[in-house]
């Protein structure tokens, strides 16, 4: 993965295992469980750090190439048993582990569960709207490039090589910055910009917009 990926994936991390954290926090206010509530409010960020790297070094290990080919086993009817697995373990600790713990581990996973689902019917409506979407006049997409071209040749270079890698049929109109292309057939309007990111801070990309 590029930097910028990385940056990305350590900051979803971040986020998330804090959202996991007051999902701990929701399940002591709803328990009234003000013991503990004063436990985590004592070591809020070192609680909070923990659930950041716990998620972090899931992540880490998912990145590993052979990780991520033995996850095949989880997948298809094999997913199954595996959650009739986890289901059983859960079941023989719960009985050792204290109560606060087994309600704010519930409570942690309707909250993943949630953000699963949530990034999943985004991912399938973004899927749906580049695929098979109807596409209008003003349509507009961004593409995260490492540095800013320096000049129109490396700019309409870096276009070139971005419809070739894609494999899009591409003619070009307008040759500079902007430029005016035409992608499989349909017109765009194609410029240097930037955005800020939450994790990467200003990033530079190249604007495509429907014309």
């Amino acid at each position: 993965m590029t930097k910028r990926e990385w940056a990305f994936e350590v900051g979803e991390g971040v986020v998330l295992g804090i959202i996991l954290f007051f999902g701990a926090v929701f399940s002591l206010m709803l328990n009234r469980d003000i013991v503990h509530m004063e436990l985590f409010a004592e070591k809020l960020f070192l609680i909070m750090g923990g659930y950041v790297l716990a998620v972090l070094a899931i992540k880490v290990i998912f990145s590993i190439s052979f990780i991520r080919k033995a996850a095949v086993i989880f997948q298809g009817a094999g997913i199954i048993w595996w959650i009739w697995l986890l289901g059983l373990g859960v079941t023989v600790a719960s009985s050792f582990i204290p109560k606060y713990i087994r309600y704010i581990v519930l409570v942690d996973v309707v909250v993943l569960s949630c953000y699963c689902i949530g990034q999943f019917l985004h991912t399938k409506w973004i899927a749906k709207e580049l695929n098979g979407g109807k596409w209008k006049k003003g349509f507009v997409f961004i593409e995260d490039i490492e540095k800013k071209p320096k000049n129109e040749d490396e700019f309409m270079t870096w276009i070139g090589e971005y419809c070739r890698k894609n494999g899009l049929d591409y003619e070009v109109l307008h040759y500079g910055i902007p430029a005016r292309i035409k992608m499989d057939g349909v017109q765009y309007l194609v410029q240097i910009t930037e955005y800020c990111s939450l994790t990467s801070g200003v990033v530079p990309a190249i604007e495509f917009k429907q014309v």
